[in-house]
């Protein structure tokens, strides 16, 4: 029998559903006046305490489930391998006895997928296959790690909790007492006692923000209509401007009954504890990580779930304004109102996945507490190297056309296909690779709060997130696919060894553009800002993983961007591992290439100067069907094929003709060029 169609909650119902929750709620104008009442404060007291005694009832409850699903997980995890469900069969999204259960199809759900969709299948290392040398060959951690310095604090590196860590248990934040730094140095926390809000009608006054924050999420919140005007009490002016269609549509329509009593009784009321609790987790100011200034900032994981919480409340100050000219014109967004956005056609079943990853997480983190830390690094290249006399040889290459860079890359130095705002779109509607990892990564989300926009010379390397989800799919066909495990091991700061690098290629309108000197000297250097480690000598430096980095919407040349992260691979004395995503004649050709350039012995300005012949190829042929692979090849090829006609030396004279070709491109004089990025 076929499952009668869901009912899709129109506009115009929405609209009659806000109104009738509207006139239930207190106005505004009551709750300014009840900041002014002495039984306020009591107000909220009581209303903490009913929150943290359920908060734990609800970990009583947990450890209780716990003890019951380890006796009875033969039977749960049967021949069949399906998941824990509730009495109809639908596994609890955010139920503690399914965490790695993805949600199945069910008639009150809108992402029409089927049960197949929901399974990934990641294969073993072992069994990757590719070509170029073994994957097991290649570099990763924690094999080739080098033991880490004491975690001491220094001028260039803020570390938010105290040390020396202790294995398993939260770290403690650092200083006891809250300090509070409201400059244009460092982040502009909501709970500075210099975060005012006007308050009142007529002639308004000023009032402590943070009281209204703690007024707001502690008031009875049963609906994310209610969700709504808490948020909106402490970000009126914006009452006109956001859109919360989308979050509305996602707790009443896609989310089931069981889920959104998950949500409302356990996730979101432990969410508001835990924003609430900044003042307590975050006493140390927050540095920004301004342009041009290499520093680094560790904090815990338990101290990035707290600001994630009260990002997803909206809470952080001066963040809401979009224009250049504002203080926050050169930084990423933070606040989600963006995501909880929706339009007169529905959610997107793509946007409704990010709203259940980042929902999982908020239900991971808040019932079980992380205990580990994380480190944010911006780096900036002062002085880029001489490309067309640098004299590096290749390294290691293995290429496939399968995986992806955060399953096969485990313990290398993986690749963000970065936005200069670092998350790209995350919090809006963008869901390719950066915003993918950044929502199976959700503490990645955090670096948006203090990573100003990255310079042409600039990377961010984050160390130590968590990966909270699976998924499949890509853009539109982006799902969640629930629960994951991560196993990774730590390091001695307390780290997952996972290490993401952040770099943002140059977005081409013209492809021919890109094979400008100028151009193709700025991504090497973006690249090799990322990969180069000047504390760490090459046998301890796990390969990068990477991909087709720059190309897709941003227009760049697969086989350039490919070239491009070799070179600079090879100048930093790592290894690679390249994934296609699918593409076997990139995967063919770049290990050909590969081979070529190892066999020939070429080095990397070797390269330079071959690329830039083939830019003029391009400028006499610009409807060539040749890769710049192919031309490189085709171009030795062809010299071979003349040494070799019957009037020619032998075979070693003309070996070594051709090597004297390749000497005279180390000594071809090349011209200096500006680094000019315009297209």
């Amino acid at each position: 029998m076929t499952e009668p169609k869901r009912k899709v909650l129109k506009q115009s119902s929405l609209i009659d559903v806000f109104q009738c929750q509207r006139e239930k709620s207190r106005s505004r104008e009551e709750l300014y006046d009840s900041l002014e009442m002495d039984s306020g404060d009591g107000d909220k007291q009581k209303r903490k305490r009913e929150l943290t005694a359920r908060a734990a009832e609800r970990r009583m409850e947990q450890k209780e489930q716990v003890d019951c699903v380890a006796s009875q997980s033969e039977a749960a995890d049967g021949s069949d391998g399906r998941p824990l469900s509730d009495d109809r069969g639908s596994p609890l999204l955010f139920s503690d006895s399914s965490l790695s259960s993805p949600p199945a199809s069910s008639p009150s759900s809108s992402v029409d997928v089927s049960d197949a969709s929901f399974q990934p299948v990641f294969r073993n290392l072992g069994e990757t296959t590719g070509l170029g040398i073994a994957i097991q060959q290649l570099q990763r951690q924690p094999q080739c790690g080098a033991e880490l310095p004491p975690l001491t604090a220094q001028p260039y590196h803020t570390i938010l909790v105290k040390v020396p860590l202790q294995v398993g248990v939260c770290p403690q934040p650092f200083p006891d007492s809250f300090k509070d730094a409201w400059d244009h140095h460092h982040v502009r926390l909501p709970c500075s006692p210099e975060s005012l809000y006007p308050v009142g009608t007529g002639k308004k006054k000023l009032a402590s923000r943070w009281n209204i924050i703690e007024t707001s999420l502690l008031s009875d919140i049963k609906s994310s209509y209610d969700l709504r005007e808490a948020i909106l009490s402490y970000n009126s002016r914006y009452s006109d401007l956001w859109n919360f269609s989308g979050l509305h549509l996602f707790l009443h329509e896609v989310a089931d009954a069981a889920e959104r009593m998950t949500f409302f009784q356990r996730t979101l009321p432990a969410m508001i504890l835990l924003a609430l609790r900044l003042p307590e987790l975050l006493t140390h100011p927050i540095p920004l990580l301004k342009q041009q200034e290499q520093r680094l900032v560790t904090m815990s994981q338990e101290q990035i779930a707290c600001l994630l919480a009260n990002a997803f409340f909206c809470t952080f100050p001066r963040r809401n304004a979009h224009k250049v000219s504002s203080e926050y014109g050169s930084y990423p967004t933070i606040n989600f109102n963006s995501l909880f956005g929706g339009s007169r056609r529905g959610i997107h079943p793509m946007q409704a996945s990010k709203l259940r990853s980042l929902i999982h997480y908020f239900h991971r983190v808040t019932s079980n507490s992380p205990t580990g830390t994380v480190t944010f690094e911006r780096r900036v290249l002062k002085h880029g190297p001489c490309w067309d006399r640098c004299e590096s040889k290749f390294s290691k290459l293995h290429v496939t056309t399968e995986g992806t860079i955060e399953d096969i890359g485990e313990g290398m130095l993986q690749v963000d296909f970065a936005n200069k705002f670092v998350g790209g779109g995350v919090l809006g509607g963008g869901c390719v690779q950066e915003e993918i990892r950044f929502l199976i990564c959700p503490e990645l989300i955090v670096s948006r709060l203090f990573t100003e926009e990255l310079a042409d010379n600039e990377s961010l390397v984050v160390t130590g997130v968590e990966r909270y989800s699976n998924y499949t799919g890509y853009s539109d066909t982006f799902r969640w696919a629930g629960n994951h495990n991560d196993k990774t091991q730590r390091d001695s700061w307390g780290r997952h060894l996972t290490e993401v690098l952040a770099i943002d290629a140059v977005r081409f309108q013209r492809s021919f553009n890109q094979f400008r000197p100028g151009l193709i000297q700025r991504e090497l250097n973006k690249a090799y800002c990322g990969f180069l480690s000047e504390t760490t000598s090459p046998a301890h430096l796990p390969a990068v993983a990477t991909g087709n980095w720059g190309c897709g919407a941003f227009g760049g040349d697969l086989h350039l961007k490919g070239l491009i992260q070799l070179m600079a691979a090879a100048h930093s004395k790592r290894d690679v591992l390249y994934i296609t995503f699918g593409n076997q004649k990139l995967c063919n050709d770049l290990a050909h290439i590969h081979q070529f350039l190892q066999d020939s012995e070429l080095a990397v300005g070797d390269l330079w100067g071959l690329i830039l012949q083939y830019r003029t190829h391009l400028m006499q042929n610009p409807r060539t069907s040749l890769t710049v692979c192919d031309f490189i090849l085709q171009l030795f090829d062809t010299d071979s094929q003349e040494q070799n006609t019957p009037s020619s030396p032998t075979s070693r004279e003309a070996s070594n003709e051709q090597l004297n070709r390749i000497d005279s491109l180390q000594t071809l004089e090349i011209p200096k060029f500006s680094l000019d990025t315009s297209n």
